[in-house]
């Protein structure tokens, strides 16, 4: 399915029920997401969106939600990984990541219009992607293969939402989604800025 068209579809049915919505505590957030790996992956760039479900609790600067996301590096880009045993070069391609956390999010030093915020977000992260092999014993022969797995994760967060019109706003945030891995060569941590809107 054209990823345009998926978007656009999922934009007008959160619409849809965030009309519907009576409750003005509840609300959602769709967001552009950029994110830049560290430590093994650090030359990864993923790009993406999120959506998510957003409950505000009415007497306290607190927030529950949850969220589910999509990141994917450019079609063109290569990644080099650390190399391991009999193996010459290796490379990482068609990195996919699927997010889907659960949210706590406190806010401070609320104003009219900007709403500072920090928060957290656990769950599952479902990780995808491509491997391109030369062989020391095989030169000039390449070898691909497709990985793909789940790992639990956790993703400290901090932003600033701010009020367009009474039911339209917007946001920016930075978080660093820390995934764990059962290979010790393979990092998939990494700091994504993103920005949205919340209605």
């Amino acid at each position: 399915m054209n990823r345009k068209f998926l978007i656009l579809l999922t934009i007008g049915v959160l619409t849809f029920f965030a009309n519907c919505t009576i409750a003005q505590e509840n609300k959602f957030l769709f967001s552009y997401s950029n994110s830049q790996g560290v430590s093994d992956l650090r030359y990864l760039e993923l790009n993406g969106f999120q959506l998510e479900w957003q409950y505000r609790f009415k007497k306290i600067p607190l927030s529950a939600g949850l969220s589910v996301g999509y990141h994917y590096s450019k079609d063109k880009e290569i990644v080099e990984i650390p190399v391991l045993y009999g193996v010459n070069n290796q490379q990482m391609t068609n990195v996919k990541s699927v997010p889907i956390l659960a949210h706590i999010k406190y806010s401070f030093f609320e104003s009219k219009y900007l709403k500072p915020y920090v928060g957290i977000g656990f769950g599952m992260y479902h990780q995808a992607h491509g491997i391109v092999i030369n062989t020391f014993d095989y030169p000039g022969k390449i070898i691909t293969k497709d990985f793909t797995d789940w790992h639990f994760g956790f993703a400290p967060e901090v932003g600033i939402t701010t009020d367009l019109f009474p039911s339209i706003g917007t946001f920016i945030s930075l978080k660093y989604n820390c995934i764990g891995s059962d290979n010790k060569h393979l990092n998939y941590n990494n700091v994504s800025f993103n920005f949205g809107i919340i209605f």
